[in-house]
């Protein structure tokens, strides 16, 4: 009986870590320096590299929200802000860090 339990126990460990693992592709894998700089460049009319930054994190968020994050709703302007704060207080992360911590924020629970 204990085995089975022990058993029990590891096997959902296993899979609860597996749920909250995944890969990040393209944008994401850019360092918060990165999305800073774009934000500064965005405010001197460079436009394009900082719209397809904050697009990916569009996409995150919706994504979260898609696979079932109730979340609430804000802007471009306030995201940019939420996400520009995280880089600001955690520089050496990227932009998928600093997109899980907007989805964690407007998290509804």
């Amino acid at each position: 009986m204990v085995k089975k339990y022990l058993f029990l126990l590891l096997l959902i460990s296993t899979f609860s870590q597996q749920a909250h693992a995944y890969s990040t592709f393209g944008t994401g894998t850019l360092s918060c320096q990165v999305w800073l700089s774009g934000v500064e460049g965005f405010k001197k009319g460079n436009v394009s590299p900082f719209v397809a930054r904050l697009t990916w994190v569009d996409g995150f968020v919706s994504a979260s929200s898609w696979y079932g994050t109730r979340m609430k709703e804000v802007d471009n302007d306030d995201m940019t802000t939420i996400v520009s704060n995280h880089c600001i207080e955690n520089p050496t992360d990227k932009i998928s860090d600093a997109a899980k911590a907007l989805v964690k924020k407007l998290k509804i629970n």
